[in-house]
């Protein structure tokens, strides 16, 4: 007896015809059933039936741009295989790193001390699919509150050794290094 497989009829007389209905496989894993057709106390029949897994599907939610801080996002994922992932950068660390069917990976990344954007790829396996999603995070421009700063005059430009930004409330230079 089994959920998936529906006869019609279940018994008959002679040469009837049986019609068999199945249901939607959404697992990976194949089904598999054996199907007696008996006479009486006699087995006349044995049918093996197969029917295939799902193909493979791996989808996940877009994460956004991450800040220059450090901080952590969830990646939701739904596949109906074991999965694996794997970080292009030792700055993303990423727990799970393996999980079967649907689940959520927890990305955490730490702060952004360069003058320039990065990026890394998580790399999603599972099934045979490859699914590379690019994980980016602003840059940390060393200059704390910019976003109060009113009409700055930023220079010289190009820099040299010495930037000064000056908005008539507060003049502020950094030294480059």
């Amino acid at each position: 007896n089994f959920d998936w497989i529906t006869l019609q009829p279940d018994s008959g007389i002679k040469s009837d015809s049986v019609v068999v209905w199945f249901s939607e496989n959404p697992s990976a894993d194949p089904k598999e059933a054996i199907l007696l057709f008996h006479s009486g106390d006699t087995l006349s029949w044995e049918i093996s039936l197969i029917q295939p897994g799902a193909p493979p599907v791996i989808s996940y939610s877009t994460p956004p741009e991450f800040s220059r801080d450090a901080g952590s996002y969830t990646l939701n994922i739904e596949t109906n295989y074991s999965w694996s992932a794997e970080s292009s950068a030792d700055w993303v660390t990423i727990t799970p790193d393996s999980g079967m069917n649907n689940g959520s990976i927890l990305i955490e990344f730490t702060s952004n001390p360069g003058p320039a954007s990065r990026s890394c790829t998580l790399t999603i396996t599972g099934g045979g699919l490859v699914e590379e999603i690019t994980l980016n995070q602003d840059f940390n421009t060393g200059i704390e509150n910019f976003e109060n700063l009113k009409s700055p005059v930023i220079y010289p430009n190009p820099v040299i050794e010495i930037l000064t930004i000056d908005n008539a409330e507060m003049v502020d230079q950094l030294r480059i290094i």
